[in-house]
């Protein structure tokens, strides 16, 4: 992994899970950087879906056979996949 896709995706996470202390639990790119957008993170998201630290829900438009040919990967939901990171995440605020 390249020194620029290591700084993406450290970015990446540390936002990830801030945004798991806020009320809405809402992850937004821009809060990342203001000009960041999935199509520059998209080897980030992808880290963090096959690594397991998260997983991906992807919205499909039509729930179809081949659900692939209907996924709509730019409009997704990812999901901190590891309970013990989550506590470890809320324990560091208090």
């Amino acid at each position: 992994m390249m020194m620029r896709t290591k700084k993406k995706l450290l970015l990446f996470i540390k936002q990830f899970l801030n945004s798991l202390k806020t009320k809405t639990h809402i992850f937004r790119f821009s809060l990342v950087d203001k000009s960041a957008r999935y199509k520059n993170y998209v080897e980030a998201v992808n880290f963090v879906a096959e690594s397991m630290i998260g997983n991906e829900c992807i919205n499909v438009t039509k729930p179809e056979i081949m659900l692939e040919l209907f996924a709509d990967r730019s409009n997704f939901k990812l999901y901190l996949g590891d309970t013990g990171l989550f506590s470890h995440t809320n324990n560091e605020k208090c």
